[in-house]
């Protein structure tokens, strides 16, 4: 249903555009021809880029598995992050500090563990975070 002020689940502001064949073989199995990719989207409202960090599972309080965004792939209507995962853990002053694992995945934005992407601050080798809020952890 359209309403006055309704909008598209999500938006691409940039360039979305198909994988090119250096694409599919950087990133192979992930990607695969016929998939779009971008740098930006907006779903819902809000803003997700190359470099964001996204909270994909919530081990326990103080462990987060994460994943710093490094393309935004349309698959049938589907919105994926293609993402560099992480391990993240939370430091006795508060904020989270991370560690990559080198690993390439794939999230659906529906199946993150927090809607809400988060700042990465620092080099790639370890870089820190703080949570907007409170995060559940998964059952």
């Amino acid at each position: 249903m359209q309403g006055l002020f309704s909008a598209p689940d999500f938006l691409f502001p940039g360039n979305c555009q198909s994988a090119s064949e250096s694409e599919l073989l950087q990133y192979s199995p992930l990607v695969i021809a016929g998939d779009l990719l971008s740098d930006k989207v907006t779903i819902k409202g809000t803003n997700y880029q190359v470099g964001n960090i996204v909270v994909t599972k919530v081990v326990s309080c103080n462990v987060l598995e994460v994943g710093t965004i490094i393309r935004v792939v349309l698959r049938k209507d589907v919105v994926l992050f293609l993402v560099l995962e992480s391990h993240a853990a939370r430091v006795p002053i508060g904020f989270f500090e991370a560690l990559p694992t080198n690993t390439a995945g794939l999230v659906r934005y529906d199946q993150l563990a927090d809607y809400k992407p988060l700042i990465k601050r620092g080099a790639n080798e370890c870089y820190s975070f703080v949570l907007h809020h409170h995060i559940p952890v998964d059952q």
